[in-house]
């Protein structure tokens, strides 16, 4: 899997705070390099999905920008961890912490911030008990919708000491 999948590194934490409103007008979204999603064959989307990463010193910060090209957003507001969430318009990350291919978290949210996620080890189990403390915020606009999430460290490395935890 990870010969073909896009990798993106953050190359310089961000100090400064963003409004976590589902819109990218932060100055900071501005300054961060936009990638280009594709499927987990490496193949892009029929619509063109950019997504910017950064972090704070207590979390990973995600904006996304998909482009729908129609008016109505084709996505449905969802409970948390529903499956359904597959077959809407929506952004999934695989994020590898050790960058080892073991064990890695899935995360998936839609243009109506609805969530999913799980922690996965390679040919192994899958946990979809697992929940992140992760907060999402979407924007649907005529043409595209964006998203914001944010996703703690503290999640994605549980035997981290990070400043300021209990």
């Amino acid at each position: 899997v990870k010969d073909f999948l896009p990798e993106a590194r953050i190359e310089q934490p961000s100090l400064e705070a963003i409004k976590l409103d589902g819109i990218l007008d932060d100055k900071l979204w501005q300054t961060r390099k936009k990638h280009l999603l594709c499927d987990t064959n490496g193949v892009p989307p029929d619509r063109k999905t950019e997504i910017s990463f950064s972090a704070t010193p207590k979390g990973l910060l995600i904006g996304a920008k998909s482009y729908t090209g129609v008016k109505d957003v084709p996505a449905t507001e969802r409970e948390r961890d529903s499956g359904a969430i597959f077959g809407d318009d929506s952004i999934e990350l695989f994020i590898d912490p050790s960058g080892e291919g073991r064990e890695y978290y899935q995360l998936v949210f839609d243009a109506y911030g609805s969530q999913f996620d799980q922690k996965c080890q390679t040919g192994r189990s899958v946990d979809n008990t697992w929940n992140s403390k992760w907060r999402v915020s979407t924007a649907r606009r005529e043409g595209f919708w964006s998203g914001e999430a944010f996703v703690p460290f503290s999640d994605l490395f549980p035997d981290a000491k990070f400043p300021g935890a209990a």
